[in-house]
């Protein structure tokens, strides 16, 4: 094989047992698939591994001030999960070099299939945000003699059940602020503002209700009032945390007259 030609590598993922197209999994289940190689002359080959891995990352930044200078701190973590790794074409000695000699393979598609189990336990669920990422992938590498190894990476989803019909989900949330406005003869009666949910825990593709029942009572004018829920996610590195928080739905309301008691109903 000149070196020019090179090899087409790819990884693919099939559950066993299953029709569905889409490599999801949950924690001790196994993962099963084939890396194809194809190629279009004669090569040599020492071997052929895959790395099945699973990492988290967080990066974030923060203006910090030092006397009259200012300047961004980054801070960045990961955290390796797992790292698996199995020879699915020749040899592999304990330092890991091939051992002597190479395997010739001939033009055409060559496909090798793997499997192996996720650990068992409660693995973190994939996820990909601005802030950080839990990502597991099985990157597959071919090393040739007198060449730069091959590679390519696949990624798959991990998940977590979680059943929010337990009761700890179930129960209700309701959440009271009040606010009077000026003092002593001049205050007015209190802006009372009640927010109720329904339950406590939800899913992803849930219809949630964050104001509903949500009762604003006043006795004065209200120029304008507004009501936001917020997703917060919370990064962590080595001790040091940070929250961010994303804006779902908001509701504004204007020009409220004194008296009134107004009642609102938003779905997120």
């Amino acid at each position: 094989m000149g070196l020019g030609d090179k090899p087409n590598l790819t990884v693919s993922f099939h559950r066993a047992g299953t029709h569905s197209p889409l490599p999801i999994y949950v924690s001790g289940e196994t993962v099963t698939g084939k890396v194809t190689l194809e190629l279009s002359t004669e090569t040599k080959v020492k071997y052929l591994e895959i790395h099945a891995k699973g990492k988290a990352e967080v990066c974030w930044a923060e203006l910090q001030t030092a006397g009259d200078v200012t300047y961004t701190e980054v801070y960045h973590s990961k955290a390796e999960l797992f790292n698996l790794k199995y020879t699915l074409l020749g040899q592999e000695n304990d330092g890991g070099q091939a051992v002597e000699g190479h395997i010739q393979l001939s033009p055409g598609l060559h496909e090798y299939e793997f499997s192996f189990q996720l650990p068992q336990g409660v693995l973190v669920p994939t996820f990909k945000g601005r802030h950080g990422s839990v990502s597991y992938y099985v990157k597959a590498f071919l090393h040739r003699p007198w060449h730069v190894a091959e590679s390519t990476k696949s990624e798959y989803t991990v998940f977590q059940h979680i059943d929010t019909n337990q009761p700890s989900l179930l129960i209700p949330q309701i959440g009271t602020k009040d606010k009077t406005l000026c003092c002593w003869c001049c205050a007015s009666g209190p802006i009372l503002l009640t927010v109720k949910m329904e339950r406590t825990g939800y899913v992803p593709g849930k219809m949630a209700h964050p104001f509903k029942d949500r009762i604003l009572e006043h006795n004065r004018d209200i120029r304008s009032n507004k009501t936001t829920c917020a997703l917060a996610r919370h990064v962590n590195k080595e001790g040091l945390n940070h929250t961010f928080r994303f804006f779902v739905v908001e509701v504004i309301e204007v020009n409220m007259r004194g008296g009134d008691i107004k009642t609102t109903t938003e779905a997120a």
